[in-house]
């Protein structure tokens, strides 16, 4: 946001005027230089430019996707669809540039916590991931690791002792994309 449009834009939203004495300063600038975690002030010529950090920008971007995502009755959206389903519950475009990122796939690998991008029936979609889900794969691959002196399986192996005790197959996907790096795929 520009700097000299802060002002304004905070009486539209909060209906009220800024006071930035109530935070115990004089100036505008010297309050935004006193949260340097949260914004930072970028100056371009006479231009300057008030913008979150790259930890709070991410935040926002977790709490947006979490948001669009759970209102989803699948709870995934595909990547070509991100774009409508962002400007429809924001009101305006996802820059994903913002992010230094070059695709929404490298955006949604800085969200693990959030999301996977997989491939669902044939179209690369963003998966919300399920802590239910997540928390009984991890507990049943403990389970299973736990007892060997290295804490290491094979796959092939893994796999068998899986479905003995447990009468399916393991979630691949799970495991790869929401218990690393505490469980790795790897060969031992």
């Amino acid at each position: 946001m520009i700097f000299n449009k802060f002002i304004p834009n905070y009486h539209h939203h909060f209906g009220r005027q800024c006071r930035v004495a109530d935070y115990g300063f004089t100036k505008l600038l010297e309050l935004f230089e006193a949260i340097p975690d949260v914004v930072v002030i970028l100056e371009n010529g006479e231009e300057r430019k008030i913008c979150l950090t790259k930890v709070e920008l991410y935040k926002v971007l977790s709490e947006q996707i979490l948001a669009l995502l759970k209102t989803s009755p699948t709870r995934a959206i595909t990547i070509a669809d991100l774009g409508a389903v962002y400007w429809k519950g924001y009101g305006h475009q996802m820059h994903i540039e913002e992010f230094e990122v070059t695709s929404v796939e490298e955006l949604i690998e800085q969200i693990p916590h959030i999301a996977f991008v997989q491939k669902l029936n044939g179209k690369d979609t963003i998966v919300l991931l399920d802590k239910e889900k997540d928390e009984l794969a991890a507990r049943r691959c403990l389970e299973l690791l736990m007892n060997k002196s290295n804490g290491c399986l094979k796959i092939a192996r893994f796999t068998e002792m899986h479905i003995a005790y447990y009468s399916e197959a393991p979630d691949w996907n799970v495991i790869k994309h929401s218990l690393s790096p505490a469980i790795m795929v790897s060969t031992c």
